[in-house]
């Protein structure tokens, strides 16, 4: 069984990361600023897949 936080430690995502990009990217636009860089840092993959569990 799955260890879970109690309700009050539960982070929850309001914004998805799309959008949270999308609007900083108008918001730029709309100040007359440049545009943000992004960067893209995959998480690794675990080395070892458990597909049976107890």
């Amino acid at each position: 069984m799955a260890h879970k936080l109690p309700p009050a430690f539960q982070s929850t995502r309001t914004l998805s990361c799309f959008r949270r990009g999308f609007i900083k990217l108008i918001v730029a636009l709309l100040l007359g600023q440049p545009l943000p860089f992004g960067h893209f840092d995959p998480e690794p993959w675990t080395t070892h897949l458990n597909f049976f569990s107890a």
